[in-house]
């Protein structure tokens, strides 16, 4: 190969393992910039990350719940809305929970008690406040079974500080751990549309959501642009029943935050539907 080039200027010879300049590239007669691309900005609600945020937590530690901590978790309370207009729940706050920092709970109408649209409100409103304990920096974990529950009401939410896992909490995370979790396309209705992008943004709010041995008691099924369906499965009645008033709290959240407005309507007792 011939080369044609000044006597005056000599080729040196590269050092091992110099680093060379990246050349300019031409443009148009110009020479272009170097420049590296930036990714765009994504911007994400903040319920969307306390949805991702929240976990169950199963080991606490010491926590005192003085005036200011306290003050926290009231207005967590704040956060609790109504789904139904037809039932009202007082939610208490019991600083002597035999587990956690305390414990946070509702009574049942006496009326109604069992029903599955109380206990669909219980859940909704109930995962309301768990997704603002987890803003507060609370850990949290839904109990219907065990020491911590209280008589006439059908679960307890306990929460404090989360502690370093031990052996029982290890071993239980491996067995209903959130890593266990149905895929979304495991819990969506293959009859239905195919989700939006948006769409699959709500539906995955809803998929890791908290339940009963984290068994995901839910078919979801898209049935227009702006209108996602849930239904229950069948397992436990009083639990899953709770376990879809949290997913739909979760699916409500995500829908407003994402879309400005969202609506629950209640198709039947097992099946609503989320609408924005």
């Amino acid at each position: 190969m011939e080369c044609n080039m000044s006597p005056s200027k000599k080729i040196m010879p590269r050092q091992k393992n110099q680093k060379t300049k990246p050349r300019a590239t031409k443009s148009k007669g110009k020479t272009a910039k170097l420049h590296k691309i930036k990714k765009p900005n994504v911007i994400i609600p903040d319920i969307l990350r306390q949805i991702r945020k929240r976990k169950s937590t199963r080991n606490f530690r010491e926590f005192p719940m003085d005036a200011a901590a306290m003050t926290r978790v009231k207005t967590a309370l704040k956060a609790a809305k109504r789904l139904s207009a037809a039932f009202s729940l007082s939610w208490e706050i019991d600083k002597t929970s035999p587990v956690g920092s305390g414990r946070i709970y509702a009574a049942e109408p006496k009326k109604a008690a069992g029903k599955p649209e109380v206990l669909v409100e219980y859940g909704f409103q109930g995962e309301a406040i768990v997704l603002a304990l987890t803003g507060a920096e609370y850990a949290t974990c839904w109990n219907a079974v065990g020491k911590a529950l209280v008589a006439g009401s059908p679960a307890v939410i306990v929460f404090g500080k989360a502690d370093d896992k031990g052996f029982i909490a290890k071993t239980i995370s491996l067995v209903i751990g959130s890593k266990r979790r149905k895929s979304l396309e495991d819990v969506l209705d293959p009859d239905g549309l195919l989700p939006a992008m948006d769409q699959i943004r709500v539906l995955d709010a809803m998929r890791i959501a908290p339940s009963a041995m984290n068994r995901q008691p839910w078919l979801f099924r898209v049935t227009s642009k702006n209108e996602i369906s849930v239904k229950k499965l069948k397992g436990h009645p009083r639990w899953t029943f709770i376990d879809l008033g949290i997913a739909l709290c979760h699916g409500y959240a995500a829908a407003k935050a994402l879309f400005s407005k969202a609506k629950v309507k209640r198709i039947d007792a097992e099946t609503y539907s989320i609408s924005w």
